[in-house]
């Protein structure tokens, strides 16, 4: 029988090789005809008989047919790639008996092959496409960047801007100084502190960032240019957390800046408005590195809770101090806590998507990838449903969703709603040439390397190699990758601070604030949804340090206070003092626990509290624009 082009010939009465035949026509092509043999068909090049034994591939010019392991390994020589497993089976020792052994093995248990087959890769085995997922993940990554950086816009004056509590300006005059007397280029001092705020360190310069980086984000969001968009959203969003301080220093900040460069490899860069970019296929380098980004997030998490020995965490009692002592508990905080038979169970639940199903997902097995996604989007909707943590949640989950493919999208959308959803398996699927893709996946290799070495130091500082540190260290100051740990050690207490003000040393009002506790005990939290109330944050972790003396910023805040600057009480839940500032504020120390619900049918209270032994900052007061401890006898300064 004479062949046009090379003919491979299967069994067709076997579920598990008609189960592998659409994936092998989907990367040879038309380059190979599939022929697949149910009976004693008469006329083949290969007799039926020998066929139902194995799979023959007969290839024009050749003096015999290949046959079983040897017909899979010449199958790859028609990809049109690298025909690298082929090569293997020719040329390296041992690795054709170990193929022909494994061929063996499968064709005599073919049935249990290919349950095993549906189980943990699925009944499609055609080459996943993330055509959907890149289109999907974009849209979310622009939508929690525009959260982010709309929260930020609405605090930035209070916080850093020029009458703030901690002044980018005063920041970058700082630096400026410290360049000089060390001697640094102006290149180093960018490097040192990459932000655009060098060239118009003010509150204009802050609200421009703040606006470009708006603006870039509803373009990614809408998909229009999103290639430049991601770019400048980055370098905007960088500009603002290099000069944001403790304001801007929370892991969520770090990972929504390497979310953002790592998809400057996934991004489409064509096109005015590329749609789905169905004829560009999403580069690997780019899947892998954010899929890499939320395996170290959810690893390290793990990790960390292991290496610090917290006691909570071994003996599943951590969610008992979780619900109350977490930072900003919402209204949803006090009923979680309440449910106690719930703990233990959602504790395991953390252990099995923080420590197990990550590293399962390495093994590079499809719906051990999708439990990875699952173990991670029910975390974080969990956590998310149960506290005030912004926008991270709703970050972790969309870089979950590189974990999917377009297949697992899919099968996502309730089945009325299917059809409408594209099967990315019928575009064309062009990938650039080779030598544009070889210096990207260098660049995304040197990333990884990085982000692995940040990993590595985050448990195990003498750990990587001298040249890795430093180059990690070097990059640093970008935040091209950073390393994560979430909830290292459980608090087993909730310190307070109530702030107060008055005229005369007598009568004291409290100031308030949105999102943390107040005085009034029956007030419950609010849900802040995807905004970052920072100050409110930052004062859960200053009462932790137990002292004002161990927080730098505390004493600045107490003073913009006393002036009454309107941009820091903006960040309050409004200002006790409308007639003017007060002369004296106090800052004392309760500690915070969740009512019992028979305290709370009683008397309406959500908390109780009762007082520290000493106070979080002494009494201090204004004297000549300094800020002073406001006692006759000590009149140093607290700055």
């Amino acid at each position: 029988m004479s062949l046009a082009r090379p003919t491979f010939y299967f069994d067709a009465r076997c579920g598990f090789c008609r189960r592998w035949i659409p994936r092998w026509q989907q990367l040879t092509g038309d380059r190979v005809d599939y022929v697949g043999v149910a009976g004693d068909e008469q006329d083949l090049a290969v007799p039926a008989a020998a066929v139902r034994e194995a799979a023959h591939l007969v290839v024009p010019g050749a003096p015999t047919p290949f046959r079983g392991g040897a017909a899979i390994a010449e199958l790859g020589g028609f990809t049109g790639r690298l025909p690298v497993f082929r090569t293997l089976y020719r040329h390296l020792p041992g690795f054709r008996p170990a193929t022909d052994l494994a061929y063996r093995l499968v064709a005599r248990h073919r049935v249990a092959a290919d349950r095993v087959t549906r189980v943990f890769v699925g009944t499609d085995l055609r080459r996943p496409r993330q055509v959907l997922v890149r289109w999907l993940f974009l849209r979310l990554l622009a939508l929690v960047a525009l959260f982010a950086t709309l929260s930020w816009w609405v605090q930035v004056d209070g916080l850093v801007g020029p009458d703030g509590i901690a002044p980018a300006a005063d920041f970058l005059d700082a630096v400026r100084q410290h360049a000089d007397t060390v001697g640094w280029s102006d290149l180093e001092r960018w490097r040192q502190v990459p932000t655009l705020l060098w060239l118009a360190p003010n509150a204009h310069g802050l609200h421009l960032l703040c606006g470009t980086a708006t603006v870039s984000a509803l373009l990614l969001l809408f998909n229009l240019v999103p290639g430049p968009a991601l770019l400048v959203l980055w370098l905007s969003y960088l500009s603002l957390v290099s000069t944001g301080g403790v304001f801007m220093g929370y892991q969520w900040d770090a990972l929504l800046l390497e979310a953002l460069f790592a998809s400057l490899f996934l991004v489409p860069w064509r096109g005015l408005r590329p749609g789905l970019a169905a004829d560009r296929a999403p580069p690997w380098a780019g899947v892998w590195l954010l899929r890499l980004l939320v395996l170290k997030l959810m690893i390290l998490s793990g990790l960390v809770k292991i290496l610090s020995h917290d006691p909570v965490w071994a003996d599943l009692t951590a969610l008992d101090y979780h619900y109350w002592t977490q930072p900003l508990p919402n209204p949803l905080s006090w009923l979680a806590h309440q449910a106690t038979w719930t703990h233990v169970p959602a504790v395991v639940f953390m252990i099995l998507a923080e420590d197990v199903l990550p590293w399962l997902a390495l093994l590079g097995l499809r719906r051990l990838r999708y439990l990875a996604f699952w173990g991670t989007a029910l975390l974080m909707g969990g956590i998310g449903l149960t506290g005030n943590y912004g926008y991270f949640n709703l970050l972790s989950v969309a870089l979950a969703l590189t974990l999917l493919d377009d297949g697992a999208l899919r099968a996502l959308v309730p089945r009325r709603w299917r059809a409408r959803v594209p099967d990315s398996h019928g575009f064309a699927h062009r990938r650039p040439r080779v030598g544009r893709r070889v210096p990207v996946a260098v660049l995304a290799g040197v990333l990884a390397v990085v982000s692995v070495t940040h990993a590595w130091l985050r448990v195990d500082r003498d750990g990587p190699p001298d040249a890795l540190r430093d180059v990690a260290a070097y990059l640093g100051p970008l935040q091209l990758t950073s390393s994560y740990g979430l909830f290292a050690t459980m608090t087993a207490e909730r310190p307070e601070i109530l702030l107060e003000g008055s005229r005369d040393g007598v009568t004291w009002r409290p100031y308030r604030f949105a999102w943390k506790p107040n005085d009034d005990l029956t007030e419950g939290p609010d849900l802040a949804g995807p905004h970052m109330p920072r100050l409110d944050w930052q004062l859960w972790f200053a009462a932790l340090a137990g002292d004002c003396r161990r927080t730098r910023w505390y004493p600045a805040f107490l003073q913009r206070l006393l002036e009454g600057q309107p941009d820091v009480l903006g960040l309050l839940d409004g200002d006790p003092f409308p007639e003017g500032p007060p002369r004296y504020l106090r800052s004392t120390l309760w500690y915070y626990t969740f009512s019992h619900p028979e305290e709370r049918d009683r008397t309406g209270a959500l908390w109780t509290r009762e007082r520290a032994d000493h106070d979080f900052c002494p009494t201090v007061t204004l004297e000549d624009g300094a800020l002073r401890i406001a006692h006759p006898t000590l009149q140093e300064s607290v700055k």
